[in-house]
């Protein structure tokens, strides 16, 4: 342990912040802001208190840290310095890929650079960062070979081979490019053998596809995946992953692998250029580990050590958790099952094409399949009323819809795992790959049918009728996974708990001297948690024991200098939007339309268009795009569903700052586009969730917990999660200091005293979300005017720079 006292570190930590702000800025300012300074410091006390024994004070921080305040480098600082100084180790979990790419690229090194030169270290002595991502992220030469086979034909047997597939997949590319139909084998032959084939295009038919394993996915995308697995491009080995590559993410699948699946690097014909493996080699060596909530929620869901405590990566000291109100809802995805018909019958199917002589396997597969949607058919049937035709059935603690099939599901895994070779003995690589991804998935299906069948407190239960017949099940309250999985590891491999007498102390001293452990044998991590927007009762849904510290925006100018539009009720909306007496959400998006393209007209583009529907966003762009040529305009609209990634399309739009963007809930959150780019923005509605089982057992919950009624419960939960996602949809708006504009949520029922206004507890939790911009405009006249003079002071401006 370094001899530098606590508040010695904290002098220290100052001198950190100082330094990376001049060089971030270019000497443009040399110290941080406030707010920066006293997360820093807060976040720095939690880390001593943690590993400390001479310190107790509380082990966690919860920030709400808006847009612009900084809250990268208040966690950096700290952690890189106490890395420096005291060789501890922190892990940074993001949401967003935007924010990683951030802290690894830019924010890190500077803050890095800035620890050495405080500290009077070397280049090769400062601090070290490194990204962990899941195995899946990243390209494997042996799925990309087994694909390539597949489609073309092409035999690679190691890395070189797949070099020398770049010529044939480049003229494949160009054949995809104008085909229709189905890009088959043959064609890929073709083309791999030095010839182009000639497109084949079939008068209204489907786009362009390849089949894999009985599924259809985008030629053109999949062809561009494989083409990246195989090594075009500049990027190196360890950058080779699904984030470096512009394709749909769908068919990563067909270059990557799990780590179920995956037979070892030592093992692997493509093992010496591993790309997982490679990136891997960096974490032993790094003191910050930067990754992204799927794995933490794995961890947090399942218990195992993917992250915290994991041999591979070694002790970690302090977790940091930025864009933290995604963390509980992400925990509950990956906790969820599926069981249905349909899952058996692809694992049925998968089985048959991996063997020669499969037997009765498959068709008991497929009988299997059919016996569990009678099941849940049947289930769902006892369940229902002539009131309740609802595709969701909740099911009660005694209710077990499996109990008649059960058996015959957990046998026919059983048969099913013997009738597959044993991965060592198979000499083929690519059906290697195949096997043990396969076997990996038996086994899951049968431990989910044991989870699925009985009740368990915290876990909601259903059947589901649309798109599939379907058992589900999810977490509810994961509080106590995330704390307990989270917050605390077991003692690592050096340091063994037999070691240690539980009634002889309180803490005690491990390894390096800067573990504490408890009588569980565990050590606790100092934990941080940060975000710029944060729910409602945050704290105690992720198992924090202490509450957030809010910290002002340093937009808060351009706030002031926007405006929010609501637009009130006018004569002949009521029937308009009423024709069942009270709010229609189906008749909305006809009202909302022609109000979006007078505001778009009105601000000359420069727009991004939030709705709180698939089928809502897809109108107003088909509605936009047909208003914008009948008056002539040549605003380009832009949509989520127009066919390339959406990255590729929240390129074009930054790129031209007149064009419209359009999206729905993916994109309230991780869009950047600050200046001129997106002075408006339109949000059809408040995006509330519609009933879901997962949510209503929250409602439950916290009605038995707190003594509420259902409607305050409600607001607990659907309404909070409303309101911050309309936050965060708003945010879009000022994403720097300078950025200014309008907010248009085109929702009456935000205002008062009118035939759709929300009940006025409700609405004022929402009208919170978006309340604090400067300007408040209720008619249309009004909001348009402010946008052409809004619009005409920015061209001056423009002008004189």
């Amino acid at each position: 342990m370094s001899s530098q006292t606590p508040q010695e570190l904290h002098a220290l930590l100052d001198d950190v912040l100082c330094a990376s702000v001049r060089r971030i800025t270019g000497g443009a300012a040399d110290k941080p802001r406030t707010g920066q300074a006293d997360l820093a410091h807060r976040i720095l006390d939690s880390m001593l208190a943690a590993t400390d024994v001479s310190m107790h004070g509380p082990k966690q921080v919860a920030a709400l840290a808006p847009t612009g305040s900084g809250k990268s480098l208040s966690g950096l600082a700290p952690a890189l310095l106490i890395a420096a100084v005291r060789g501890e180790r922190t892990v940074i979990s993001t949401e967003s890929l935007s924010l990683q790419a951030q802290i690894v690229d830019k924010d890190a090194p500077v803050v890095a650079t800035a620890v050495a030169y405080v500290l009077g270290l070397n280049a090769a002595q400062a601090p070290k960062t490194a990204v962990l991502k899941g195995w899946g992220n990243y390209s494997c030469g042996a799925r990309t070979a087994a694909t390539l086979a597949d489609l073309t034909g092409f035999s690679a047997t190691g890395p070189d081979d797949l070099d020398r597939a770049l010529p044939g997949l480049a003229r494949l590319s160009s054949v995809a490019a104008s085909s229709t139909g189905k890009v088959g084998a043959k064609i890929g032959q073709a083309a791999m053998a030095g010839r182009t084939p000639i497109p084949r295009r079939t008068p209204g038919g489907k786009a362009a596809f390849v089949e894999v394993d009985g599924r259809e996915y985008d030629a053109p995308a999949a062809i561009e995946a494989l083409r990246f697995a195989c090594g075009e491009g500049p990027e190196p080995l360890e950058h080779r992953d699904v984030h470096h590559v512009e394709t749909a993410p769908d068919v990563w699948p067909l270059v990557s692998t799990t780590t179920d699946a995956c037979e070892g690097a030592a093992k692997c014909p493509f093992g010496s250029a591993c790309a997982p493996t490679k990136a891997r080699e960096h974490l032993a060596d790094a003191s910050v580990i930067v990754t992204n909530h799927k794995l933490l929620a794995i961890q947090a869901a399942t218990g195992a050590p993917v992250v915290i405590g994991s041999k591979k990566i070694g002790p970690v000291d302090h977790l940091m958790v930025d864009e933290c109100h995604a963390l509980a809802n992400i925990v509950r995805d990956t906790g969820a099952v599926t069981i249905s018909g349909s899952r058996i019958s692809g694992l049925a199917r998968r089985v048959g094409k991996l063997l020669v002589d499969a037997g009765t396997v498959v068709d008991d597969g497929r009988a299997v399949a059919d016996q569990v949607d009678v099941a849940l058919a049947s289930a769902v049937f006892e369940h229902r009323s002539a009131s309740n035709r609802s595709a969701v059935t909740r099911l009660g603690e005694n209710d077990d819809p499996l109990s008649g099939v059960a058996e015959s599901i957990l046998a026919w895994v059983g048969a099913a795992r013997k009738a597959l070779p044993s991965p060592a003995t198979i000499s083929d690589y690519a059906t290697g790959i195949k096997v043990r991804g396969l076997l990996a998935n038996l086994g899951s299906l049968a431990s989910e049918v044991g989870d699925a069948r009985t009740h368990v407190p915290g876990v909601a239960r259903w059947l589901e009728t649309d798109p599939m017949m379907a058992l589900k099940t999810s977490p509810v309250d994961v509080a106590a996974m995330i704390r307990y999985n989270l917050f605390s590891a077991d003692v690592p491999a050096d340091g063994d708990p037999a070691d240690f007498d539980p009634e002889s102390f309180d803490d005690q001293e491990i390894g390096d001297g800067h573990l504490r452990v408890g009588v569980d044998g565990r050590y606790e991590l100092s934990v941080t948690m940060m975000s710029a927007t944060l729910p409602i009762r945050f704290a105690p849904s992720v198992g924090m024991t202490v509450q957030p510290v809010e910290y002002p925006s340093p937009f808060g100018a351009g706030h002031g200098n926007s405006a929010l539009f609501i637009p009130q009720i006018a004569p002949g909306d009521e029937a308009a939007l009423s024709p069942f007496g009270r709010f229609d959400t189906g008749s909305h998006p006809a009202w909302a339309a022609a109000m979006m393209t007078e505001l778009v007209q009105a601000n000359d583009g420069s727009a991004l268009i939030l709705a709180a529907t698939t089928t809502a966003g897809k109108f107003y762009a088909d509605a936009l795009r047909k208003a914008l040529r009948r008056s002539g305009s040549d605003i380009e609209v832009l949509s989520q569903w127009d066919g390339p990634p959406v990255r590729i399309l929240l390129q074009r739009w930054r790129s031209d700052h007149r064009s419209v963007m359009i999206g729905t809930r993916s994109l309230m959150t991780g869009v950047d586009a600050p200046g001129q780019t997106c002075t408006l923005v339109v949000i059809d509605r408040v995006p509330r969730a519609a009933g879901n089982p997962v949510d209503d057992a929250r409602v439950e919950q916290i009605r038995a917990g707190a003594m509420l009624d259902r409607w305050s419960a409600d607001r607990l939960v659907y309404v909070a999660d409303a309101r911050l996602l309309l936050a965060q949809a708003a945010g879009r708006l000022h994403r720097s200091s300078s950025d200014t504009g309008m907010i248009a949520v085109l929702d009456p029922r935000l205002l008062r005293n009118n035939k759709f206004s929300y009940p006025e507890p409700t609405r004022k939790m929402l009208i919170g979300a978006v309340e604090h911009m400067g300007h408040k405009l209720s008619t249309l006249t009004q909001a348009t005017g402010w946008l052409g003079t809004h619009r005409a002071a920015g061209a001056r401006v423009t002008a004189v720079n």
